[in-house]
């Protein structure tokens, strides 16, 4: 994505100053809506098939959480929460097999990844309440406690800054507390 981006002409861009980046609904639909999996392995036969997001290496899917992040920097007031919901499922989803990772030696990419997600998720949480929201009113198995957990033991430095900012969104924002 770095590369392209420095490329400057991405996706028929005419001019520098165009906006290459595409639209943050659409980038969701396409990359992280579960599709069926019958209806998946169908296509994947086809010319037609395009790989999701569960579908790419460790490095392919940090790289595809950090574009979308920048498509929704670069879209805040388009698409909607459902895209926002669906992004940070996908966040929460990758970000969970780590918890149990507890001072466990990992590889750089996936060392890599877990910096990724928390970058994404502070990220996403810094811009939008109603992902704040979804955080801490969630059902899902990653937790508010699980953001605290990796918060003091993930193997990354980084990622422990990044999601001890996480934690620091969340406890500043006393509308989504009830106070």
């Amino acid at each position: 994505i770095s590369e392209a981006l420095k490329d400057g002409n991405i996706v028929g861009q005419s001019s520098p100053s165009e906006n290459v980046l595409p639209d943050f609904h659409e980038l969701v639909t396409v990359l992280f809506e579960s599709k069926d999996k019958t209806h998946r392995n169908a296509t994947k036969l086809t010319s037609s098939w395009v790989p999701m997001y569960e579908d790419f290496s460790p490095r392919g899917q940090g790289a595809t959480l950090r574009l979308g992040l920048m498509c929704l920097l670069g879209d805040l007031y388009g698409g909607g929460d459902d895209a926002v919901e669906v992004y940070v499922s996908a966040i929460c989803s990758t970000i969970l097999p780590f918890k149990s990772h507890r001072g466990a030696a990992l590889g750089r990419e996936f060392v890599d990844l877990l910096d990724e997600c928390s970058i994404c998720l502070a990220g996403c949480l810094a811009t939008s309440r109603f992902a704040r929201v979804r955080i801490v009113s969630s059902s899902e198995k990653f937790t508010l406690e699980d953001i605290s957990n990796l918060a003091i033991s993930a193997n990354s430095s980084k990622a422990r800054r990044h999601l001890a900012k996480t934690l620091g969104l969340l406890y500043e924002d006393k509308k989504i507390w009830g106070q």
